[in-house]
């Protein structure tokens, strides 16, 4: 388990394995993520069943996810999830998000480089993501790390009958 200081309050900030004793503050905190409707595949997240069950699975097979904790609370998590069919097992694909008000503090950073180095030890070669073309701060991140832009899916996402791209990106 890896800590770093929090650069603006000195509060200690974990970044930590899945956990299911978790699974709820990690719930909310998808929850609260998707609710912004910028973000994520979807507006109203996942039940805490379902959320369970996830991280259970994440953990039996040792999957890539760390959770960015602070005060015994999910701020952060970053995931890279192996792809199911035999010819692309070696494929993972990355999901993530920040609380709001916890961005642009060095959360992303710290979470994908830990999730990045447990998925490569744990045989994923290409991992591939998918990021909305207004969320530019997430493509600099990717890119800082060395995923390039592999595709545009156009209008791939609509909310509000509002269109917007969906950026396809990898890292071999």
């Amino acid at each position: 388990m890896a800590s770093i200081l929090r650069k603006n309050k000195n509060q200690k900030m974990k970044i930590e394995y899945a956990s299911v004793k978790l699974y709820k503050s990690y719930c909310e905190a998808v929850t609260s993520v998707c609710k912004e409707g910028k973000y994520l595949a979807n507006t109203s997240g996942f039940s805490k069943k379902q959320t369970k069950s996830f991280v259970e699975k994440v953990i039996s097979n040792n999957y890539s996810q760390f959770f960015a904790i602070e005060n015994n609370q999910i701020i952060g998590w970053c995931d890279i999830i192996p792809k199911e069919q035999e010819l692309h097992k070696h494929v993972g694909v990355l999901g993530m998000g920040i609380i709001s008000g916890f961005r642009k503090k060095g959360i992303g950073t710290e979470l994908m480089s830990r999730t990045i180095s447990h998925a490569r030890l744990n045989g994923i070669e290409r991992i591939e993501l998918e990021v909305y073309a207004n969320n530019l701060i997430a493509q600099k991140l990717y890119k800082k790390f060395g995923f390039v832009i592999e595709g545009v899916k156009r209008k791939g996402k609509k909310i509000n009958d509002e269109y917007e791209d969906v950026i396809m990106m990898g890292l071999i």
